[in-house]
Formats: C-alpha cells, sequence, structure tokens
C-alpha cells in the first residue's frame, strides 16, 4: 500500500504544474464516540502557498 501511495506522489509531483483535478478520500475521526467516516474531496492539484493563513490540518 505504501509503495502504490508512493508511486501515485511521485507522478504527482511531475505533473504539478499542469495543476491536474485529483480526488482524495481521507477518514476524519468522530470526537465524540468510536469511529468516524471518509470524506472525499476533488479539485485541481496545486502546490501550497507558505502563507500563514492558510490552515494545512485539513489537506
Amino acid at each position: 500500500m505504501r509503495e502504490k501511495l508512493d508511486r501515485k506522489q511521485s507522478f504527482l509531483a511531475e505533473i504539478i504544474d499542469e495543476q491536474p483535478e485529483i480526488t482524495v478520500t481521507y477518514f476524519v475521526p468522530d470526537n465524540r464516540k468510536a469511529g468516524g467516516e471518509y470524506k472525499t474531496v476533488t479539485g485541481r492539484a496545486t502546490l501550497p502557498s507558505l502563507h500563514p493563513q492558510n490552515n494545512y490540518s485539513t489537506l
């Protein structure tokens, strides 16, 4: 699994200047009970800005 993610990340780094559309699925734990939910986000991949107001906890 780790190798597959590494390959995808490497490929994305090669084409990041084209701002490709990507879909990312991630797990959000529930703070009130055991478990949580999976969320899926689709958008254009870009390099994050280093501006201090960016909230990187949601990446």
